[in-house]
């Protein structure tokens, strides 16, 4: 049985077909019905046979037993015209592809009659009655002549039902799925708006209290400003590499109060600091102060995830007592789970959900079980991996690109770029649950690299996969040269378009900084309104070369959302790579190349060598397939060979302590 090939696109004379293959439900029928579909016509004829690759009897075969059959070439309708394919990572600022989506027309012949009976085989009674959408969708590439050589370039589902409806043909839409979709929630929990659900549980002096218990009035309760905040998971953290987030209280017992750390289970909290009438209070620093870090896994005794018990400082009035709201902040560990240490059960009435304490000896938690993973510090290789695998995130293992990890790792270590993130994911409770594309988006900037789908060959059915196309840096060689002759369009002078800083991006008078984030609490204040101090990790880079072509200053600023690092080093190295691609020329050029050109992906290293046309190196951020003639539009962003500084940066590091109020 013959495996399938990648496509050869430096073949002679190569004839590329694209497929269509999808999922249909008749009306009032759960049952999928298959629709496969070939265009253009005039590569194509009267219909193609290839290899199917949903349903029964599709590639890639199961592993073959002996006297078994082969799977055989399937036939496809020759049905589509007017096949377009976009691909783009927008302009600098964005780091994430976006949702790619392939559109096509699908003719409908003369034996297409809609029937009052809605016939299954009738396909115009299955484009104006069927259920397509959110079934799934693919588009293929084949090779006509070897028909073993094909890629999906979009696996992904049908944004709606068949559109635009005449008696000759429909429209088709098919999102790319595989990329990721705005709308899907990073993973966070909200805060109820009632403790209605919450059940008050009466223990035995000597049991463990997993759960407020009825001994404070009442046990459970809310600070009136949380109320339906969420709570989303932490990337990063350790004792030594602090991370402050605010908590959220939940309840409380005589001499104890309890808070919710994180959604995910097997998280940790360090230390907690909260506002009182007197000022800051620091759990840590009272000798007889209980820290007590937990699981709980029963809804009823609480939020479910990593919470926290400590003891309540005297004044510490959050639940709207006294129209007091005030606010408690811990320093959290999270992301790769602590251990569960030896003995861990499920909470219950005598179970041991502990997950560390400061006991018998005060001060800060520590984890029960001490080998704790190196990599809660948050390497941000590691991240970026655990965001795609885990189960408890986006759970895709197989869409990870086989090669994402080693080449992200070669390109940081060579550069000697910072590894080690941390992200409270943000600071304070947001009103709105975060996506995954919040999330990644400030993860990639801060490499800086771009997310993408990049065709995996390997793969039996050549699928795309999540890869960390590293930006292009000064002194990068181009991988691939662009001729007269790979134009689509072969004329002299050469058909590319030139734009000059079609995004604003350019400065050379730029403040690159992070997000604010908490510190470690300054305490022994005495006001009340005082919120702990926040900083933030801010460069000032003044290319003074580039105001010398300018004349002039030209302002600019970059804020680095919710991650941050570890060291100023850290940060000022990043800072320098950022800068490097915001003071140059802007240049970008778009040009459509033949059929050879569309095995190109975004972030490939691209350089012109036409007469009249920039000669620099460039990385592709926009690709635009029109499929019938089997050509590309690309639009490359470009910088010089060589850094224009010429004299040293100024890198001016600030660190800003602000004062905030106290929300309510």
């Amino acid at each position: 049985m013959s495996l399938r090939k990648p496509i050869d696109w430096t073949k002679p004379n190569l004839r590329i077909a694209y497929l269509i293959e999808g999922i249909f439900l008749p009306p009032n029928s759960a049952s999928p019905n298959y629709v496969r579909w070939c265009g253009p016509p005039g590569r194509t004829g009267s219909g193609l046979s290839a290899y199917a690759t949903m349903g029964p009897n599709s590639f890639p075969p199961a592993q073959s037993q002996p006297g078994e059959t082969p799977i055989a070439p399937v036939a496809w309708e020759t049905r589509l015209t007017r096949g377009r394919y976009d691909s783009t990572l927008g302009d600098l600022s964005q780091t994430v592809q976006a949702i790619s989506d392939v559109t096509c027309t699908v003719a409908l012949g003369d034996d297409d009659n809609a029937s009052e009976f809605v016939s299954v085989d009738d396909l115009r009674d299955m484009a104006q009655r069927g259920r397509w959408r959110g079934q799934s969708a693919r588009m293929i590439l084949v090779d006509i002549d070897e028909i073993d050589r094909f890629e999906v370039v979009v696996d992904g589902t049908w944004d709606r039902d068949p559109d635009a409806i005449d008696h000759r043909s429909f429209k088709i839409t098919i999102n790319a799925d595989g990329s990721v979709a705005p709308s899907r929630r990073y993973l966070s929990g909200q805060t109820p708006d009632t403790v209605d659900n919450f059940v008050d549980y009466t223990y035995a002096s000597t049991t463990w209290i997993q759960s407020p218990n009825g001994s404070a009035s009442p046990s459970f309760r809310l600070n009136p400003d949380l109320k339906g905040k969420w709570c989303p998971e932490i990337l990063g953290g350790a004792q030594n590499h602090e991370v402050w987030r605010e908590l959220i209280p939940y309840g409380a017992i005589s001499t104890q109060s309890f808070a919710w750390v994180s959604p995910r289970y097997d998280q940790f909290c360090y230390d907690i600091v909260c506002e009182t009438d007197n000022g800051l209070v620091k759990i840590s620093s009272g000798g007889s102060n209980v820290i007590r870090v937990f699981n709980n896994n029963d809804p009823t005794r609480g939020p479910t995830g990593t919470c926290v018990l400590f003891t309540t400082p005297s004044g510490f009035n959050w639940d709207g007592t006294a129209s007091k709201t005030h606010r408690a902040f811990g320093k959290v560990a999270g992301g790769r789970p602590v251990l569960r240490p030896t003995g861990y059960s499920d909470i219950g009435f005598t179970g041991n959900p502990e997950l560390g304490s400061n006991i018998p000896s005060g001060g800060e938690a520590t984890p029960t079980n001490t080998t704790t993973p190196p990599t809660v510090s948050s390497d941000v290789t590691t991240v970026f991996k655990d965001l795609i695998v885990d189960n408890h995130f986006l759970g895709m293992p197989n869409m990870l690109h086989p090669s994402a990890m080693s080449q992200l790792t070669i390109w940081m270590t060579l550069k000697g770029l910072p590894f080690r993130r941390n992200a409270s994911l943000p600071q304070e409770p947001p009103d709105r649950p975060l996506t995954y594309r919040d999330v990644f988006a400030p993860l990639m900037l801060s490499i800086p690299a771009d997310l993408i789908l990049k065709r995996d060959n390997a793969d039996p059915l050549g699928t795309r996969k999540f890869y960390a196309v590293v930006r292009q840096q000064p002194g990068d060689s181009a991988d691939h040269t662009i001729t007269v002759g790979d134009l689509a369009d072969a004329s002299l002078p050469p058909r590319v378009r030139q734009f000059s800083d079609p995004d604003g991006h350019y400065s050379n008078d730029t403040t690159i900084q992070t997000e604010e984030f908490f510190t470690s609490p300054v305490v022994g204040t005495t006001d009340g309104d005082e919120l702990t101090p926040t900083s933030q990790q801010v460069a000032e880079i003044v290319n003074t070369t580039e105001q010398s072509f300018t004349g002039e200053p030209i302002g600019g600023e970059l804020e680095l959302g919710f991650f941050r690092y570890d060291s100023t080093s850290g940060f000022r190295d990043w800072a320098t790579v950022i800068e490097r691609e915001r003071s140059r020329p802007q240049v970008v050029l778009e040009a459509t190349l033949g059929t050879p050109h569309c095995q190109r992906e975004l972030g490939d290293r691209v350089q012109f060598d036409c007469p009249g046309v920039y000669d620099g190196p460039g990385h592709i951020r926009s690709m635009r397939f029109d499929l019938d003639a089997m050509v590309v539009t690309i639009r490359s962003y470009h910088q010089p060979t060589a850094p224009a500084v010429t004299t040293t940066s100024t890198v001016n590091d600030k660190a800003r302590v602000v004062s905030k109020k106290r929300r309510g």
